[in-house]
């Protein structure tokens, strides 16, 4: 039989054909041979809509974007492919930074394509590309009834009050372009790296063309609150429309604001507000947490700790899934965190990640109990898991905005804050100080193996009592170390009557060949000479101070040679209170591997781990059994927490009970905050109560990488704070002593979070340079590894910073001296007055350059009153004693704390700036074993001994040389 094919039919068969090739070229992502083929479809059928849209995604692939949105506009309204043809130009516009250009078009969709979960995703999109996180949260939610992989969605859902950054060709394009909502999104990209000067530009030019943004507004407001210009905020502030109550960002600022006014009731109503917009705003949840806390409100504040401990390792185990494009085990911590925390949609799609097959039996479980519970009107967040509906924090006062704070411009005495009245000069090499810390490094290895990065430390001590200040540095060696090497010994500095520094740890007996960490100084056997405690990475040493000059090894007859771990810092101090000083080593890591391995990167240049490849090690703490042995005493007391790899620590009585506890920084793992219990027998044992009293993380919730512990009072309320320093592209942490074993972390407030973020810090310390009475802050950084490759410095320049007015201005080399413009590899830092001028200097440890000395030359500083402590009734030592110096208006407290830090060891000398007081003096001493005694002084001119008991005060003589 003969079939007749009409021509007709040959070319629809060819014109058919020639669309399924393109259709497939498109899916292949073989973008010419779509483009050719999309082409040939269009010349027999111009109006074909579907080649349209695969000729105008090829011509995007293959760098022509204007021709693709040609190709796009040319579909008509009322062809089936229109409303596509409107997502993929949105998605163009996106592509290339027009965000505006990008809503109006979702805008002009109508239902029901306007409320696809695939609409619902470009929304979130866009909103979170233009920074505006919290209205992005609804569509991004309303996205997840949608098929295929949500893991991005997923991701920012898990952090829902931050900005995912963008891939780094889009946000060039949105900064080139400058549209108003892309401004605002890299505003808020900005910000949140600390670049608080070129956020707040792009506020300004994004505003001046679009002045109605309110989350620019927001931001804007917050970065005044920030920077501390009460002025530009009210006036900023008072520009705000009535729809910003609405917000939680509106809420979130005013809490700010609170809180640098000190003003904790406020604080709590505005954080309160913050969770009725936005329930799982993580920094609030944390924030009002440990503000109840503080309040006495246990449970409720237990409550909302907890949520925030959630909100955290959801946010932690979220972002590794956004590095390793994918682990079982994160996912199946995500869908257990999000069902706990009452978000049972976005459970569900974490589950769904992992296909049937591949679930763990974890997963599996989760998923059905889910299933369960889910219905289709089940709501992002069920209600009996929003904390702010279940507890009313409506009593606490709204804030008042009429009060203006103290403009930080000056100082509490009124007169303008200078920077010219402090100067520091590095007078190491004049003084014949001459010592460099190597870290065991093989030149010709590259990257870095753990122990290559972590540094020595120094102490600061009186050896021979002889009035001046003395020094030692511990010494790194090469690996495996050689007991009998002579080249890389530690080093003791015999202060000679403030002329010189001469090297003497020969003829006092110390051969430390060990690979050196940190130091305590402290008089272990309560003679009166104090001793030392080196710490290393293959052993520590105990050397007992003789009284004539000489120390003598007591590391095996004390039983401490028989512990062999990483100790990274360490202490002296009684902690149950018997007058005995105990030990406390900080240890790191452990493993064979932390001596040997070195990690590669994504880049695949090899570098050193993080410290989270390796177990971490548990600290151990040894009792002072009063015949020069100590026993260990780790589980017994409770200091055998997990997961703590430290490198930080102080002692202090936090909350005056006459009793010592312990903070210790960790790296990349929550801190830990030891407080001491009465037992049952009248003993005492010690709880970690890190994240209950708020020192485990940071502002949000966040564990941060913790290095180095200053300790002091510069908010001048009477109790002990801490400042810690942390890695690079994280903010340093400052916590505020709230009372009742609560802090909170106010270095935003208090302007320390941004200066430091592209820094890593060290060590750090309290010092108040010009003595007006408020505490300064130094701290040394540098890197852990050379990524100089990738712009990040490897060595850092050190940062000193001005409190003025309890808020912190950081000043430069050319106001307070060249020292704070070279950059090195800081660690260690101790504080001293090797000149006994009556001002603090500064011994600091670098890697691989010379250590310094650096010496306060500030030229016109305030009065100055200085003690030491002697006590009787408890340790020699008085750790945890704090003084009250009351002159004229000013109210001072200090405390004797010790551990001081990164593997340092201060002068045991109390120091207070008296400004130009010229009054009488009232000093009232609160000793660690429960006694007190009050003096009245004229006009001190030399440091004071107090000794326990003693109706006078002693002055300090000096031994002439």
């Amino acid at each position: 039989m003969l079939v007749l094919v009409s021509a007709w039919q040959v070319s629809e068969y060819r014109q058919n054909s020639m669309r399924a090739a393109a259709l497939l070229a498109r899916t292949e992502e073989r973008w010419s041979e779509a483009e050719a083929l999309a082409v040939s479809c269009l010349e027999s059928r111009p109006s074909d809509s579907e080649m349209m849209l695969v000729l105008g995604e090829a011509l995007e692939h293959l760098g022509s974007p204007a021709d693709a949105l040609d190709t796009y506009r040319r579909i008509s309204a009322g062809s089936h492919s229109r409303n596509a043809a409107t997502l993929a130009i949105a998605s163009l516009f996106m592509r290339q930074g027009r965000l505006s250009d990008a809503e109006t078009e979702l805008q002009s969709l109508r239902a029901p394509t306007s409320q696809s979960p695939e609409v619902h995703g470009l929304w979130g999109t866009l909103l979170s590309l233009s920074g505006r996180q919290w209205e992005a949260n609804l569509p991004l939610h309303r996205s997840l009834k949608g098929s295929g992989n949500h893991l991005a969605t997923l991701i920012s859902l898990a952090n829902p009050a931050e900005m995912p950054a963008p891939p780094e060709a889009v946000f060039a394009q949105m900064l080139r372009v400058r549209d108003p909502l892309a401004l605002l999104g890299g505003a808020k990209i900005a910000s949140s790296v600390g670049r608080k000067d070129q956020a707040t530009s792009l506020l300004r030019e994004a505003l001046s063309r679009s002045p109605e943004l309110l989350e620019a507004q927001l931001l804007l407001a917050t970065l005044l609150v920030e920077a501390g210009d009460e002025a530009s905020f009210l006036q900023c502030f008072n520009l705000l429309p009535e729809a910003a109550w609405q917000h939680p960002a509106y809420w979130l600022l005013l809490a700010t604001r609170a809180e640098s006014a000190t003003d904790s009731g406020a604080a709590i109503r505005c954080y309160w507000e913050t969770l009725r917009r936005s329930p799982d705003y993580d920094r609030a949840t944390y924030q009002l947490g440990q503000l109840l806390a503080a309040e006495q409100r246990g449970d409720e504040a237990q409550q909302f700790s907890d949520r925030a401990r959630k909100l955290s390792e959801l946010t932690e185990h979220s972002a590794k899934l956004y590095d390793r494009k994918g682990s079982a085990a994160e996912i199946a911590s995500c869908a257990r965190l999000t069902l706990e925390l009452g978000r049972l949609p976005e459970c569900r799609a974490w589950c769904e990640l992992l296909p049937d097959e591949a679930r763990p039996t974890v997963v599996r479980e989760i998923d059905t109990q889910v299933r369960k519970l889910l219905r289709e009107d089940t709501p992002a967040l069920l209600p009996e898991a929003d904390l702010a509906k279940r507890f009313d924090l409506s009593s606490y006062p709204l804030p008042d905005l009429t009060s203006r704070r103290m403009d930080p411009s000056h100082t509490r005495s009124g007169h303008p804050a200078s920077s010219s009245d402090i100067l520091f000069l590095d007078e190491a090499a004049a003084l014949g100080l001459q010592f460099t810390y190597f870290n065991g490094e093989i030149s010709a290895s590259p990257g870095r193996r753990m122990f290559e990065y972590t540094g020595g430390g120094v102490a600061a001590f009186d050896y021979d009592l002889d009035g001046w200040c003395d020094l030692y540095f511990t010494q790194g060696t090469t690996w495996p170390p050689d007991t009998a090497d002579s080249q890389f010994l530690d080093a003791l500095f015999r202060n000679v009557a403030g002329i010189r520094m001469c090297e003497v740890s020969h003829l006092a007996g110390i051969h430390d060949a060990g690979f050196g960490q940190g130091v305590a100084a402290g008089d272990f056997d309560n003679d009166g000479f104090p001793d030392l405690y080196v710490a290393n990475i293959d052993g520590n040493r105990l050397y007992k101070n003789q009284g004539d000059g000489t120390f003598l090894d007591m590391t095996s007859r004390s039983g401490l040679a028989r512990y062999s771990h990483w100790t990274t810092s360490c202490l002296l101090a009684d902690l149950d209170g018997d007058s005995l000083p105990d030990v406390y080593d900080v240890t790191y890591l452990t493993g064979d591997e932390i001596y040997t391995r070195v990690c590669q990167g994504d880049d695949t240049i090899l570098a050193s781990c993080p410290p989270s490849l390796f177990p971490a090690a548990v600290d151990h703490v040894y009792q002072n059994q009063g015949d020069g042995t100590f026993i260990e005493m780790t589980r017994e007391w409770g200091f055998d927490a997990p997961n703590g790899d430290g490198l930080g620590i102080v002692a202090a009585d936090f909350d005056e009970s006459q009793t010592i506890s312990l903070f210790i920084a960790n790296d990349g793992r929550p801190n830990f905050f030891f407080a001491p219990q009465k037992l049952p027998d009248g003993k005492l044992a010690w709880q970690e109560l890190g994240l209950v009293s708020g020192l485990a993380y940071d502002e949000a919730g966040a564990a941060l990488a913790c290095m180095g512990v200053a300790a002091g009072d510069p908010n001048n309320d009477g109790r002990v704070d801490l400042f810690v320093t942390n890695f690079y592209n994280e903010s340093n942490s400052l916590y505020i002593n709230l009372g009742a074993r609560t802090f909170s972390d106010r270095a935003r407030t208090m302007r320390l979070r941004d200066p430091s973020w592209s820094l890593l810090g060290f060590g750090t310390q309290f010092i108040d340079a010009d003595h007006d009475g408020l505490e300064d802050l130094i701290l040394v950084n540098g890197h852990v590894d050379d990524f100089s490759y990738k712009q990040i410095p490897y060595k850092m320049r050190p940062q000193f910073f001005h409190n003025i007015a309890h808020s912190f201005q950081e000043r430069f080399a050319d106001e307070i001296g060249d020292f704070f413009h070279l950059p090195r590899l800081g660690r260690g830092v101790a504080r001293i007055d090797w000149n006994r001028d009556g001002l603090d200097d500064l011994a600091i440890s670098h890697i691989g350059d010379p250590a310094a000395l650096l010496t306060n030359k500030s030229p016109q500083p305030g009065r100055g009153l200085r003690i030491q402590l002697v006590a009787t009734n408890s340790s020699r030592d008085a750790i945890g004693t704090r003084v009250t110096v009351q002159a004229g208006q000013k109210h001072l407290t200090r405390q004797l704390t010790a551990g001081d830090g990164y593997q340092a060891s201060n002068q045991r000398l109390l120091d207070f700036g008296l400004g130009n007081d010229t009054g009488e003096i009232t000093v009232d001493i609160h000793w660690i074993s429960g006694s007190t005694q009050s003096f009245t002084l004229k006009n001190p001119t030399q440091p004071l001994i107090a000794v326990e008991g003693n109706q006078q005060l002693l002055q300090i003589t000096v031994e002439s040389h």
